[in-house]
């Protein structure tokens, strides 16, 4: 019988052996694992964040939005109350008369709004007779506008053709003597990115015959604090 050629120098296939199979597959789990892994990790929600408005420097200081506003001023007054932040909306319609184009301005700040939360808004508001006379001055309205959507108004008058509807705000001759009454809003955001929360406020023509040079109510209005559920 013919002996075996022991310098046969067949050479053996090229495919990976039981043993390298079983060592690839070990060092290929991790790896895979880890694939898998990272996504899941990168995916994570962070932590939801209720904003926080209560800087009034963060703010704009009074835009005008329509009209013209002449005698008093609009602004943001730090001093009045200690720890509050209180916007004055003292500025008189600079067109006189009944007829006259209503004078609109605004006070807004920006925050970041995710979708399907909830943001409650607290305020206070009161408000004071211009010139400190109810007979001699005309009414002012103001509003609180999120995202575009007016949630609530409140007038220094009640039952006045230049304002239907609205809240009946807390008014004496002098506002600094009023007591503020408070007010909360509610927004559900639809979708998340920045949202505009303002104070926007209206003024009619000031003129009226018991007094030419004519003045409107003034406003008072605190920054408001933010409760969020999500």
């Amino acid at each position: 019988m013919p002996r075996p050629d022991t310098n046969d120098q067949t050479t053996p296939l090229s495919g990976p052996t039981r043993r390298t199979v079983v060592r690839s597959a070990a060092w290929s789990i991790p790896v895979i694992a880890a694939a898998i892994a990272a996504p899941r990790e990168g995916a994570s929600t962070p932590a939801f964040i209720c904003p926080d408005i209560s800087d009034s420097s963060l703010w704009t200081v009074a835009s005008l939005v329509s009209g013209a506003l002449g005698n008093g001023s609009n602004r943001w007054n730090t001093t009045l109350t200690p720890g509050v932040h209180l916007f004055q909306s003292e500025a008189d319609n600079h067109v006189q008369g009944w007829g006259a184009t209503y004078a609109t301005s605004r006070t807004a700040t920006t925050f970041e709004a995710v979708a399907g939360a909830t943001y409650t808004f607290v305020f206070t508001v009161r408000a004071g007779y211009g010139n400190n006379q109810m007979s001699r001055s005309r009414p002012q309205r103001v509003s609180v506008l999120v995202g575009g959507q007016t949630l609530w108004t409140g007038n220094t008058r009640a039952s006045v053709p230049e304002f239907p509807g609205g809240a009946q705000l807390p008014i004496a001759n002098n506002v600094a003597t009023v007591t503020a009454q408070t007010y909360s809003v509610d927004f559900t955001a639809l979708t998340s990115g920045p949202t505009v929360f303002q104070y926007q406020f209206v003024v009619p023509g000031a003129a009226i015959s018991a007094n030419p040079a004519g003045a409107n109510d003034d406003i008072w209005i605190s920054i408001p604090t933010t409760a969020c559920t999500v």
